[in-house]
């Protein structure tokens, strides 16, 4: 036990050498003069905070002062924290402070990956990080001009798709320059490029097709935002036409996002493509003693006070088929809108049912007819 306390000792009380640069504290002033006094710092920090915020709830101060002061009072502990820890650190290296920034850039410099003329250290990494932002803003910048200007004469929707092109190729142009700027040969490493590059494309192949299909839907727009679409077994409105997928939102206002591949792969029913009118279809059975003259007669009629029917079109009426329990006839309706659909399928409903209950034509229920055989009749299948 006295060998270990020895050993720590000697550890704590042994001046500390950081490369080529011996430095004139020890372990334990770091601890007594460095962690200590920012340890302490951090509590007294801590109560006058947990103070202030007392004293804010005694003043009964508005909420928008209360935060005021609580910004500023964490802005100037933090300040006086930076420049405690300042005169610590200053205190503590003395005149080897000059020799330690050397030391230090010297070690950040030393590379980490170096292929050919590209040596890459931790402040080429560093450097990396403000390209990276200045190339973001650039691109969004870019984006705004381009939407204020040459842009504007577009719709919505194209306008904003091809902004974000502009803004990507612009922020990615300024980063390979930045890149090349700050000494890294790109051509060095574009082997390692291509390997990522054919993983990448392996995993993300699905992301690229869907990309690739945003784009010929925005340029060859067979959908766009406000349409009313059938896209596999959901009904709605496009509601957002992004780069990679599409929002519709259907008639139960539930948002549903389909990947743009889908979209053109698949059979697709766009209800207001060239024009939102749509021709309406209710089907309904009336019995075989029904007149069917008059069935139809009652049926034109109803299309004339609809107040969702499309003026100067035809409607028409027809007797669709023989069934078991009835014969079907349907009425075509044209509507002015699909957006109505479901509103005028219901109206036209309702005035069927009526017009038929005022006119004495009787809508059919399933019905099967059972005939049984007389007593002297012969049982079919009887004797054999």
């Amino acid at each position: 036990m006295s060998e270990l306390l020895e050993s720590l000792g000697v550890i704590m009380t042994t001046r500390i050498s950081l490369g080529g640069i011996a430095f004139r504290f020890t372990l334990l002033q770091v601890l007594l003069e460095l962690l200590l006094p920012v340890l302490v710092y951090i509590g007294v920090a801590h109560v006058i905070r947990r103070a202030v915020s007392r004293w804010q709830q005694r003043a009964d101060w508005e909420a928008q002062a209360r935060e005021q002061v609580r910004r500023v009072s964490g802005r100037v502990l933090r300040s006086v924290g930076l420049i405690l820890g300042a005169v610590l650190i200053g205190r503590l290296l003395g005149a080897e402070i000059a020799a330690t920034f050397l030391e230090a850039g010297r070690i950040l410099n030393q590379p980490l990956i170096e292929s050919g003329s590209t040596r890459i250290s931790i402040v080429t990494l560093l450097l990396v990080v403000p390209v990276i932002l200045i190339a973001g803003k650039v691109g969004l910048a870019v984006k705004q001009y381009a939407k204020r200007t040459f842009l504007a004469r577009l719709d919505l929707e194209r306008q904003s798709t091809i902004a974000d092109l502009l803004r990507y190729a612009t922020a990615i142009t300024v980063l390979i320059v930045g890149i090349s700027m700050l000494g890294i040969n790109l051509s060095s490493l574009a082997v390692l490029f291509g390997v990522l590059g054919i993983g990448i494309g392996f995993g993300l192949q699905d992301v690229i097709a869907n990309m690739f299909a945003g784009l010929v839907i925005i340029m060859a727009r067979p959908i766009k935002e406000g349409d009313r679409v059938l896209a596999g077994q959901f009904e709605g409105n496009v509601v957002n036409i992004r780069l990679l997928n599409t929002a519709i939102n259907t008639l139960t206002n539930e948002t549903i996002i389909v990947p743009n591949s889908s979209l053109i792969n698949k059979e697709v029913y766009n209800f207001s493509y060239d024009s939102p009118a749509i021709i309406l279809v209710n089907k309904v059975q009336v019995s075989y003693e029904s007149d069917l003259d008059l069935v139809l007669e009652v049926l034109r009629r109803i299309p004339e006070r609809n107040p969702y029917a499309l003026r100067g079109q035809t409607h028409q009426a027809y007797v669709k088929s023989f069934d078991d329990s009835g014969i079907t006839v349907e009425l075509r309706t044209w509507i002015r809108t699909v957006y109505d659909k479901m509103a005028a399928h219901s109206w036209v409903n309702l005035e069927i049912w009526r017009e038929f209950r005022g006119s004495g034509i009787q809508i059919p229920f399933p019905q099967l007819d059972l005939h049984l055989p007389g007593r002297g009749d012969p049982v079919p299948g009887a004797g054999e």
